[in-house]
């Protein structure tokens, strides 16, 4: 079982590809989190409690991430984003 997990994970497509996961990850929780508009305060208390991309990022994005740094380390940055999106808008000189 190990063996064939080190072999996927060295594969040079593989930490690509789970950026790229990652990546489509991030944009469907900024979308659920813009998509919801109202200028009733009472819906948008209720919203704040009940909006998907909140509770999403806040009650487990960011827990595992943190608790996944403590146990497996730089895992995470193997399947940043962020690298991919920098790529995309270089600077300019």
């Amino acid at each position: 079982m190990l063996k064939q997990l080190n072999r996927a994970i060295n594969r040079a497509y593989m930490p690509v590809s789970l950026k790229y996961l990652s990546l489509a990850a991030y944009a469907v929780l900024i979308i659920t989190g813009l998509s919801a508009y109202s200028t009733d305060a009472a819906f948008l208390k209720e919203l704040r409690n009940t909006n998907l991309g909140n509770l999403i990022v806040w009650s487990y994005w960011w827990p595992v991430i943190v608790i996944g740094s403590i146990f497996f380390g730089r895992v995470w940055c193997m399947v940043c984003p962020v690298e991919i999106v920098t790529t995309f808008f270089p600077k300019s000189g």
